[in-house]
């Protein structure tokens, strides 16, 4: 285990620092697996090639390296040193460092990087002949400019707290009389010298600069071009790939960069990129005119019975964890929340194992506990007879906790509305949420309104405390049950509480956790955080969420992570597209 992850005031910086960019709650905890403790991945339902087999397979000719593989959405740009939500093409651009399909951090711009003043500098020495597809050398210089362009206030970059470790960093942001950004704790040295002074040691500083929000910018091209820097005409990026066509809300084109020094150098000539709606994407894979697609929203639920019981579709579809959880969160100032014995009746009266198996087709795996199976602190309910006793579904059970309320029976319900999100997941959570509104009125009487809101207003909604009955996900940051217990149910949590649960004890054990000495004293208080919050109806944990890609049979070298299986591209990991290629297998269509 790295040393930082042992010691609680780093990882609670660590914390703060992907909790103050607001970044997705996907599986950023992946960033830092390889430092702690390293999570799993569940099997694929079809088998990928390994790279074994991919070497022996035969490579097509270079002209011929081409993939065809769709956006959803359109970019708003590449810039991520400015909008790491731009949904931009993150290979374009190579930074200081890189995560490999194993999820550790690796050199990259720099060859190598060393720490001084016991922990509070670090000095990275970049490789000579690294360069812009200008021909413009690539040097420390660029990396100064681009991570103080990202904290300048006039950038507006909702994610510059990413930096706030770097000193005066914040100070800077924030417009704090006095600072300016020659007081920012980074200067280039010489060409190939970078040298960043911290706030205090920071053990986990290498792991920010491998995460695609430290990518640089070519300086020339945007005080030219502005805004409009990342323009097909316009753009000069510095990683493994350029781009070469971008007609908007039709497709982007990019080129594999020839020029490029650094290794993976992509097999790929040329990727070809339509933009397409989601529901167009299966159809369009499966008439052959595209090779891979995405996860759950270009892949219909409803069609993942007919691709898994297919002979060839399901040896061509993936399933990867997302290292999350979906769950419902009750109100406690609302009735009838207020009342222990009716969160206690919904976690017996929702049948978990049916919305798996009959709705999600598998693809996804029963939640009775809030970390998931993949991170450590995982909690297995078969070890465990208190989690059965609290979770396990039984209709009567159910209506028994109902016992001595106002509502016993299943009688006198107020006026009760599940709230969730509509804009991800292409309907899922509707579907989910209509599930558990039909289990509800079986179980326990009880008829409840649903409500769908769109992200921004629903994000809103959740942290004014202002939803009375929750269906939202959590998807872990880093490998530790502080991620989930802490960021998620501690009441006192600076920045505010993303839901309504307070309770003393649990605070104090979640507390006494970050700061125990020893890993096993810290996995056994959270175990009974956990518990408190569970035996008290804190939250009704619903599924383990899964991710589905398929592949046609002539993409190969997929590589494989830290246990041995496909290393899929997802929120840490994205350098797949420069480590796969285009094999001459049967049924190949010949692009050039």
């Amino acid at each position: 285990m790295a040393e930082w992850t042992s010691d609680p005031e780093q990882v609670a910086l660590f914390r703060q620092r992907s909790d103050a960019v607001g970044i997705s709650r996907r599986d950023f905890m992946k960033i830092v697996a390889a430092a702690a403790v390293g999570a799993g991945m569940v099997p694929a339902v079809g088998e990928l090639m390994t790279p074994e087999a991919a070497s022996a397979a035969n490579p097509v000719p270079d002209a011929e390296q081409v993939l065809r593989s769709p956006w959803n959405i359109e970019p708003s740009s590449h810039d991520y040193n400015k909008d790491l939500y731009c949904g931009g093409d993150t290979e374009l651009f190579a930074g200081l460092a890189r995560f490999d399909p194993t999820n550790k951090v690796v050199p990259y711009v720099a060859e190598r990087w060393e720490t001084k003043a016991n922990g509070q500098m670090y000095v990275y020495y970049l490789h000579k002949g690294v360069k812009w597809t200008n021909g413009d050398p690539v040097t420390a210089h660029d990396f100064e400019w681009s991570f103080k362009r990202q904290l300048d206030p006039a950038t507006n970059s909702s994610y510059a707290a990413f930096l706030f470790d770097i000193q005066n960093a914040e100070a800077f942001n924030t417009k704090t009389p006095g600072i300016t950004r020659d007081n920012v704790g980074v200067k280039a040295l010489d060409d190939y010298t970078l040298q960043i002074t911290l706030e205090g040691p920071r053990g986990y500083f290498p792991v920010l600069m491998a995460y695609y929000s430290s990518l640089p910018a070519h300086r020339p091209s945007v005080e030219k071009y502005g805004d409009k820097w990342t323009e097909a005409g316009n753009i000069v990026t510095n990683g493994p790939w350029k781009l070469t066509v971008w007609e908007h809300n039709k497709r982007l084109e990019y080129e594999r960069n020839d020029a490029f020094i650094l290794k993976p150098k992509p097999k790929l000539r040329k990727r070809i990129c339509p933009i397409m709606v989601n529901d167009a994407q299966l159809p369009a894979y499966e008439a052959g005119e595209i090779d891979r697609i995405g996860v759950w929203a270009s892949v219909p639920l409803a069609e993942i019975k007919r691709l898994k019981s297919d002979p060839r579709l399901s040896k061509e579809m993936h399933i990867f964890s997302e290292t999350g959880t979906f769950y419902l969160a009750p109100s406690y100032t609302q009735p009838p929340f207020d009342n222990r014995g009716v969160r206690r009746a919904f976690a017996h009266a929702i049948d978990r194992d049916s919305i798996v198996k009959s709705l999600l087709q598998g693809i996804g795996q029963p939640a009775y506990t809030f970390v998931p199976p993949d991170a450590p602190g995982y909690l297995d309910p078969r070890k465990y007879s208190w989690i059965k006793e609290a979770t396990e579904y039984n209709p009567k059970v159910a209506m028994d906790q109902l016992k001595g309320t106002p509502y016993e029976g299943g009688r006198n319900w107020p006026k009760v509305a599940l709230t969730f999100r509509t804009d991800e997941l292409g309907g899922l959570e509707a579907q989910v949420a209509q599930a558990i509104q039909a289990m509800l009125q079986e179980n326990l009487n009880l008829s409840i309104d649903l409500e769908g809101l769109e992200g921004r207003v629903f994000y809103g909604r959740m942290w004014g405390h202002k939803i009375q009955l929750n269906y939202v996900r959590w998807y872990m940051d880093y490998p530790d049950p502080n991620d989930n217990l802490y960021m998620v149910w501690f009441s006192k949590r600076t920045g505010g509480s993303r839901h309504e649960y307070k309770d003393d004890e649990f605070d104090k054990l979640v507390e006494q956790a970050a700061s125990a000495p020893t890993w096993d004293q810290r996995m056994a208080l959270y175990a009974q955080a956990e518990r408190r919050m569970l035996e008290d109806g804190a939250a009704v944990h619903i599924y383990y969420p899964f991710g589905v890609r398929l592949y046609k049979p002539w993409v190969q070298g997929v590589p494989k992570n830290a246990a041995g299986l496909p290393a899929e591209e997802w929120n840490v990991y994205r350098g797949l597209v420069n480590e796969i290629y285009i094999a001459d297998v049967p049924g190949r269509p010949r692009l050039t």
